[in-house]
């Protein structure tokens, strides 16, 4: 392919979002196209592509204001894209959208890709953001039907996503694109990769560490996360274990909150949980981690989850229809429906014992390279946009 854009809503230095991930594989996606763009929304104007190979470039779009602006940024882009070199109908170029909502713009872009000689896919992320409700009540939707009907695919990242928007867009493509993991950068740590990574988040000797990333807010759930481990340690004396919750304080209300229920507790039970902000080292933590926690209240496919699971971290989490069933395998993950205090213990106490931990963790790791494989990934969205001329627009997948 000639030219590769690649369109998120955030990308680093602004935090959350796909973008996050995509800059961190950075490198594998500047392999699918001799060009790559990254076209971002920011508000500071400012992409971050530090170790980027040579053929990646960034592109910056000020984002939207009010619900004319969110509807037409869309042709804001459009406008920018067919400025850049290499969209024209004489040369092999896609468009990657990391996100589905109608405010990042891909509708006009859908509607004029065949003009421009554009592939275009949309990965739909979200729940409630993207999923195919949520874009049929966004403004105009048969303009929402008419240029979901000329894009090369919708590829949602989880099942109940992907049975959402076939839902919603029967006559488009849609294509299953769970997000993938570098199943070498993550991977179960060497008994000595534990030793120094457990020392440098300061974990105490015996105890079993959690970790949780995300940045603190409501959606996420770390309030009952922290209401369940408290409840844990002070039933079982466990002040030798740490809930590490790894991510910028996104809503300082919540974050009041986390505070005042550590407050409420024991001085020590309270120092079992660390709010250890933004890192974006994420495999270090889970290099020391003995378990992964979410409450998470919605999610598309929760790339840390992902990420623990290659690295062969058991996870705990809150059971979300159509997401967490693609995640089960064995033992990795443990599913607590409406998230109750006692499963999360029963949960806890079993990844305790050394057997049942590491049973869990071979599953882990079993079930990422199966599922969530990196480059299985890169080599479906190179093939969707190479060789979408075969694909027919009422395929569904």
């Amino acid at each position: 392919m000639e030219t590769l854009f690649v369109i998120a809503a955030k990308w680093p230095p602004e935090y959350g979002g796909p973008g996050m991930y995509y800059k961190r594989h950075i490198n594998q996606i500047a392999r699918i196209a001799k060009k790559v763009h990254i076209v971002a929304w920011s508000r500071s104007d400012v992409i971050d592509l530090e170790g980027a190979p040579a053929n990646v470039s960034g592109i910056t779009l000020r984002p939207w204001r009010g619900w004319l602006g969110r509807h037409m940024s869309g042709v804001r882009l459009l406008c920018r894209l067919v400025r850049e070199r290499g969209i024209t109908s004489r040369s092999r170029s896609g468009v990657l959208f990391t996100g589905g909502s109608i405010s990042i713009g891909w509708r006009p872009v859908a509607m004029c890709s065949a003009a421009l000689g554009l592939q275009v896919l949309v990965e739909n992320v979200l729940f409630q953001a993207d999923d195919g409700t949520a874009l049929l009540r966004a403004r105009f939707s048969s303009l929402t039907r008419w240029a979901a009907a000329r894009l090369t695919a919708f590829c949602p990242v989880s099942s109940g996503l992907r049975d959402s928007v076939r839902n919603a867009f029967p006559d488009a493509a849609t294509v299953l694109l769970p997000y993938g993991v570098d199943l070498r950068a993550y991977s179960p740590p060497s008994t000595e990769q534990r030793r120094v990574a457990r020392d440098s988040i300061s974990m105490p000797n015996g105890g079993l560490a959690a970790v949780s990333f995300g940045g603190l807010h409501e959606r996420k759930g770390q309030l009952p996360l922290v209401d369940a481990w408290l409840r844990w340690v002070e039933r079982g004396n466990r002040h030798d274990s740490r809930l590490f919750l790894v991510g910028p304080p996104s809503d300082a209300g919540y974050v009041d909150a986390i505070e005042r229920r550590l407050a409420d507790a024991s001085v020590e039970a309270s120092q079992t949980v660390v709010l250890a902000g933004f890192c974006p080292d994420t495999a270090r933590y889970l290099r020391a981690a003995d378990v992964y926690l979410s409450a998470a209240r919605a999610e598309g496919l929760p790339i840390s989850i992902v990420e623990a699971l290659a690295s062969g971290v058991p996870v705990v989490c809150r059971a979300l229809e159509g997401v967490t069933d693609d995640f089960l395998h064995g033992q990795a993950v443990t599913a607590i429906a409406d998230w109750n205090f006692e499963g999360v213990e029963a949960a806890l106490d079993a990844l305790s014992v050394g057997e049942c931990r590491s049973q869990a963790s071979h599953d882990a790791r079993t079930v990422a390279e199966s599922r969530f494989d990196l480059a299985k990934r890169l080599n479906m969205i190179d093939g969707l946009l190479m060789d979408a001329p075969s694909l027919p627009c009422s395929k569904v997948s």
